[in-house]
């Protein structure tokens, strides 16, 4: 079998998006308070690859001053559609983060939110990153964390292996792993704080359910792989989820958070 992944296309999934990745309105408004509680009063907060806004909306609606800037430009739209009336509204620009069109130390907190593993030359962002932050500004990356033992955790996990089983040579272009990550904000001179759970929420999905969103691609794990490879994938994580729930419509408890990861005293390292 010949299988390969595929180039993700977020001009396909733009209009979609916050929907795949929806925030329950209460974990939003959480979300969007432990962000502004981080920045200084009136402080500017840049969100780096802001998508359709899922972020930057939240935090603007808890007042605070926000501008994202994201690559593609139908997330851009998407995110100028998504905004809510808020006393602050965000901004949103199309631009690439690895040449970031802002002064330096222009920002007192810096967004990273699921992008930096997407970017080859993280480096390059995250040099920018500290560039744009002003002395004693904070840069925090952040995460959805998904219970891996719940019907959801579960099922991506399988996936992963699946996919791993179908084509054992395939590997995604991860940017960095979150150790060389750490290493390369230790040398820059950050002190990195333990996880930050700045909103958490649970629902109830069926295996059913979690497996038509794969097939429908509306599943974050299935953008990057080909449609040959999905099928296949799909074909056993089924029959997987049958002998493991039998009833596959049967909704069960998922919880998730989002985490915040905080870096404090970045500064500009030795040639850049």
């Amino acid at each position: 079998m010949s299988v390969s992944y595929s180039a993700i296309s977020f001009r396909q999934i733009a209009g979609s998006y916050n929907a795949i990745n929806a925030l329950p309105p209460a974990a939003a408004a959480q979300l969007g308070a432990a962000i502004g509680g981080l920045a200084r009063a009136g402080g500017r907060i840049l969100d780096m690859g802001c998508g359709a806004g899922r972020v930057a909306v939240p935090v603007a609606a808890a007042g605070g001053r926000v501008v994202g800037v994201d690559l593609e430009l139908a997330m851009i739209q998407a995110a100028r559609q998504s905004a809510s009336p808020a006393a602050r509204p965000p901004g949103f620009a199309r631009a690439d983060i690895t040449r970031l069109p802002f002064a330096d130390r222009s920002f007192s907190l810096v967004l990273s939110i699921n992008v930096l593993h997407l970017v080859p030359a993280w480096q390059e962002v995250l040099a920018e990153a500290i560039r744009v932050l002003q002395p004693g500004g904070l840069f925090a990356q952040g995460r959805d964390w998904l219970d891996p033992a719940s019907v959801a955790g579960r099922l991506r996990g399988k996936l992963r292996e699946v996919v791993m089983t179908l084509e054992p040579g395939l590997r995604p272009s991860a940017a960095a792993s979150p150790a060389v990550m750490a290493q390369a904000l230790a040398l820059a001179g950050g002190t990195t704080e333990d996880d930050l759970v700045a909103a958490s929420w649970s629902s109830a999905q069926s295996p059913a359910e979690l497996l038509g969103q794969m097939a429908a691609r509306t599943h974050n794990e299935t953008w990057m792989l080909s449609d040959e490879l999905l099928q296949a994938a799909l074909v056993r994580l089924r029959a997987w989820a049958e002998a493991e729930w039998g009833d596959l419509e049967r909704a069960l408890p998922v919880e998730r958070r989002f985490t915040l990861t905080i870096t404090r005293g970045l500064r500009p390292v030795d040639g850049q």
